[in-house]
């Protein structure tokens, strides 16, 4: 079965495999899964497990994240856990693919997998405490339901260094935020001068949303152009907390990310302007199938990050100053979340009236279940996000700069694409028609190899502020 991956990276390997849905019916399995050996390639890409194995996090003396597997388990079932299991621990694993008859045997087969590696791998140098990593988990465990950001200060003073107390850091600071946010002028003007200042250093950090009344602005710079929005400048949380559901581990480690002013294409690029760019002899000359969908205002679809950015060297040619790029992931989830905190732009929940995903799923965090379209939708269907933006939740997944990365440990504090870790692939952001609900939020990442082409692929463009 064909694979992608990160190609020779010692801590960790990455892919984005199609799975196999559970049929509906009754019973916790939901049914017998649908044949694996059947279009093994529609298989392998649907629609789109972001998730990455820690493979030997060794610095952090433990061997494989939890939180990945849980990540795992939360994501619907089936195929992704046998083929994580069996990309990470080699050839002897590929036996799950035909000893897994439904969801849960998946399941059971995915976890045997890796409780059996776990062990096998931890780290057994002079430095390495397997110990101290399972007191530090057992300390974590029982105080991370408790909602006490002091209790999980203390897991994370008593065992620095290690794995359990760096999430129960996280797990402490995300408790925080909401509570310093939500205090009153009034509690505020009673603190000492010490906490006065923390208390104006945390309105500084918080998101900037657009103020009420907020009037988008938008400008047209050549008759092929597609249509840009101006996004203000500001700050922003960039990913997720540990509580929102659907999460990835690579959504962490949470930062404050400053946002300089650009602008953001309003609409993916439609059929319609890619055309333009092969009529006139751009774009390498290549004409991607529109799956009879319909051409037009449709998003054009089928294009990799290299066919991304042969239509933006084409575009950048009929204007002065090359300033059309792909935006960068911090760019992409700045101007999808448009100051809101919430999964979505518009909220906590998702609906098939708010967005173009597989609606025959409903997402862990609220939702209501309708139809599966089954294909894109016009770039200007569904209502705009306060920055004026349409679909930044499902229809395609919208190509970006960065290189593909574990987490957001290291990644740059400011708005730049990140090039840390394997640039043979890139960035993926916002989730697809035929994406699950959850893969929708404005957190999630995804990555594929740069050569890959797709029907649920498309871009969307930005440059600096004009």
């Amino acid at each position: 079965m064909l694979r992608m991956r990160h190609e020779a990276r010692p801590l960790a390997v990455a892919f984005w495999v199609r799975r196999p849905r559970c049929a509906q019916g009754p019973g916790p399995n939901r049914g017998a899964m649908q044949p694996k050996r059947a279009n093994q390639r529609r298989l392998l890409l649907h629609r789109r497990i972001t998730t990455f194995v820690s493979c030997a996090l060794a610095s952090m003396g433990v061997a494989l994240s939890p939180l990945v597997s849980a990540a795992a388990e939360e994501r619907d079932c089936g195929a992704v856990m046998e083929a994580r299991c069996a990309d990470r621990f080699g050839a002897g694993a590929a036996a799950l693919e035909d000893a897994a008859a439904d969801c849960a045997a998946q399941r059971a087969a995915y976890r045997a997998c890796v409780a059996a590696k776990v062990e096998a791998s931890r780290p057994t140098g002079a430095g390495a405490d397997p110990s101290r990593e399972d007191a530090a988990r057992s300390a974590y465990e029982a105080v991370k339901d408790r909602g006490s950001a002091r209790a999980l200060d203390l897991v994370a003073e008593k065992f620095p260094g290690t794995f359990w107390g760096a999430l129960a850091a996280e797990d402490a600071a995300l408790l925080r935020a909401p509570a310093a946010a939500s205090a009153t002028p009034d509690a505020r003007a009673g603190a000492t001068p010490q906490a006065a200042a923390v208390s104006a250093a945390d309105a500084a950090e918080r998101p900037t949303a657009p103020p009420p009344g907020y009037d988008v602005e938008t400008f047209q710079e050549c008759a092929a152009c597609p249509r840009m929005a101006r996004i203000p400048g500001g700050r922003f949380v960039m990913g997720s907390s540990l509580t929102e559901p659907g999460r990835a581990a690579d959504e962490g480690l949470v930062r404050q990310v400053a946002v300089a002013p650009f602008a953001l294409g309003v609409f993916e690029v439609s059929f319609a302007e890619w055309d333009a760019c092969v009529a006139a002899g751009g774009c390498n000359g290549y004409s991607p199938s529109a799956n009879g969908w319909g051409r037009g205002e449709r998003p054009a679809i089928n294009v990799s990050w290299r066919d991304a950015e042969a239509y933006i060297d084409w575009l950048n040619d009929q204007v002065p100053g090359d300033p059309y790029r792909l935006p960068s992931e911090a760019e992409w989830e700045y101007a999808a979340r448009a100051g809101t905190t919430t999964p979505f732009w518009w909220g906590a929940a998702i609906t098939p009236g708010q967005a173009n995903y597989d609606g025959r799923l409903i997402y862990a965090g609220g939702g209501e279940r309708g139809p599966f379209r089954g294909g894109t939708e016009p770039v200007d269907a569904f209502e705009p996000n306060p920055f004026g933006l349409h679909q930044m939740h499902g229809n395609v997944s919208e190509w970006v700069r960065d290189c593909a990365s574990l987490s957001y440990t290291g990644a740059p504090k400011d708005s730049r694409a990140w090039r840390g870790g394997d640039c043979a692939q890139a960035g993926l952001r916002g989730g697809a028609w035929d994406s699950p609900p959850g893969f929708l939020r404005s957190a999630e990442r995804g990555f594929l190899h740069k050569d890959i082409r797709y029907d649920s692929l498309g871009f969307r463009i930005a440059r600096d502020a004009p």
